[in-house]
């Protein structure tokens, strides 16, 4: 259970994130961004009618806080871009072409639709309306089942306009997990997870109520990892394993013995898009789902599409599964030395083995 966790911290969340917003944002000339709050009873008693502007003057709280921190800094480092909390005449004055609203994790979708009904102004739903600017929301992870959620209840928002790092973060173990809450987890609602969605993904400053309870609520004959969902610092470290020493973990496990071995005595000297295309033959090789394999890699769709892209291209798999040819280019890798893995690595772009069955002839 514990492997099958995704730890995110900090700067790794502000990283991923950045990247899609700059990659939104050369669409556009310019772009407001704003943190997606969780509104207090006496705000949500706000509407239109009566200044729900007034919903911004409130200090953000929670998670909203470092993500509006995060935001202000984004717009600081790329200000020709990005425009963090404008005013609904500054991004007239501004002619801001998309509005992006920025969460941590979409789950439920509940703070996601509580946000969309009570503090978006009409003036703004008129120029999505009209067209006059695009909207996104954009997360380090959702659930489909929040989105789905959100999309029947909230007119004027489209599946195209959400955009995550992971989507779907669920455990692969699923009926391992099922089997422990099932044992020690006396829930008759939500045993699995806040809409009983098994999901994986622990941030560095919460864990999301999605996540199974058994993670952190205390019965009697239960400890919790993450009692009342803190998360405590020391503990976060030891759990955010190195990314290289996690997909060696998941390689080993999955039965590939002699890629994991192969990688450990190289993960330095490879570059890591070599590292991603290994471990994507061999876990193919396992009929992992693509979900799962990105998921593993921790990379985003845009890389998983160019790996999948090279992969085909290549040969080395054919309608999602591995060829013979992708199973000879793991035995090659399997068979490899250190000494000369490193004498190869340098070209590993460029030159690639090719079976004896191409007779001679590349298939690049």
């Amino acid at each position: 259970m514990i492997n099958d966790l995704i730890m995110v911290s900090y700067s790794t969340f502000e990283n991923n994130i950045s990247k899609i917003i700059l990659n939104i944002s050369k669409q556009y000339n310019k772009i407001a961004l704003f943190p997606v709050e969780e509104l207090s009873q006496e705000n949500m008693k706000l509407t239109d009618n009566n200044n729900p502007n007034k919903m911004y003057l409130r200090r953000t709280r929670g998670s909203s806080s470092q993500i509006d921190y995060f935001l202000q800094r984004l717009g600081e480092q790329h200000p020709r871009k990005l425009i963090a909390r404008p005013k609904d005449n500054s991004m007239i004055s501004e002619k801001i072409g998309a509005i992006i609203y920025v969460d941590d994790f979409i789950g439920s979708g509940n703070r996601i639709i509580t946000f969309w009904k009570n503090f978006i102004s009409k003036k703004i739903k008129s120029w999505l309306s009209y067209r006059k600017c695009d909207i996104y929301f954009v997360s380090y992870a959702y659930m489909n089942a929040g989105i789905n959620n959100i999309l029947k209840s909230c007119r004027g928002i489209s599946i195209n306009e959400f955009m995550a790092f992971h989507k779907n973060p669920t455990f692969m173990h699923k009926n391992e997990i099922i089997r422990l809450c099932d044992r020690y987890m006396p829930l008759d609602k939500n045993r699995y997870g806040y809409g009983d969605t098994l999901t994986n993904i622990v941030f560095e400053w919460k864990c999301p109520n999605n996540t199974p309870p058994i993670l952190w609520i205390e019965t009697k004959n239960w400890k919790p990892l993450l009692p009342a969902r803190n998360i405590d610092k020391n503990l976060f470290s030891y759990l955010s394993v190195n990314h290289d020493i996690r997909i060696i973990e998941t390689l080993w496990n999955k039965g590939q013995y002699k890629i994991a071995i192969t990688l450990a005595e190289n993960i330095n000297a490879l570059p890591e898009d070599t590292i991603n295309f290994i471990c994507f033959l061999s876990l193919i090789a396992k009929r992992l789902s693509i979900s799962n394999i990105q998921q593993i890699l921790e990379i985003d769709d845009i890389e998983m599409n160019r790996i999948i892209a090279k992969a085909e291209n290549l040969h080395a798999i054919t309608y999602g599964r591995i060829s013979e040819y992708g199973k000879e280019l793991l035995e090659y890798y399997r068979t490899l030395s250190r000494q000369e893995k490193n004498s190869l690595q340098s070209e590993f772009e460029d030159v690639l083995y090719v079976p004896s069955q191409y007779g001679g002839y590349s298939c690049i």
